[in-house]
């Protein structure tokens, strides 16, 4: 297993408005951080809070979250964003303004731009710290303000094999 995707002993989960036992990628939503996938997180409290927006945004189903096993990642192509930096902004900014998968990773861990860091990123895409290396750094300081949650990311097929699914948790 790649040692910075998860713990030994670390589950991952998923928070939708739906129960979740077999994973479609193709009805997954275009526009977001890593692009067009199917997005777990290692904190339970994240699923929930991802499984209450689901649900209020589709305006039907119940706020499930599912739990996974990740195992078996040794031949796929896994991306890792140890922090909010310069690279992971110009990744999400392409990810959020491309339809479909943007990139050729298999697996992309690294942070979330959640409700708080999306202030700021759309301040940042507005063009408000400016687009050259200087208005990048401000958007990263401003970034180190909030403490954003993880995110991992499954974007193909091949991906997808490598979780087992162990039930909705409460």
């Amino acid at each position: 297993m790649h040692s910075s995707l998860l713990s030994s002993d670390a589950f991952l989960y998923h928070g939708s408005n739906i129960f979740l036992p077999v994973i479609d990628l193709d009805k997954e939503r275009d526009f977001l951080d890593f692009g067009k996938g199917f997005y777990t997180t290692t904190s339970k409290k994240q699923a929930i809070l991802w499984a209450e927006s689901a649900t209020n945004r589709k305006k039907n189903g119940t706020p499930t979250v599912s739990k996974y096993r990740l195992e078996g990642v040794e031949d796929l192509s896994v991306k890792v964003f140890e922090s909010a930096n310069i690279e992971w902004l110009g990744f999400v900014v392409k990810c959020r303004t491309t339809r479909g998968v943007c990139h050729n990773y298999d697996i992309v861990k690294g942070p979330v731009a959640d409700d708080d860091a999306r202030f700021f990123l759309d301040g940042y895409q507005e063009g408000i710290y400016g687009f050259d290396i200087s208005g990048k750094m401000l958007f990263i300081e401003l970034m180190g303000s909030i403490k954003l949650k993880e995110q991992i990311y499954f974007s193909s097929e091949k991906a997808i094999k490598a979780l087992t699914f162990l039930g909705s948790v409460g």
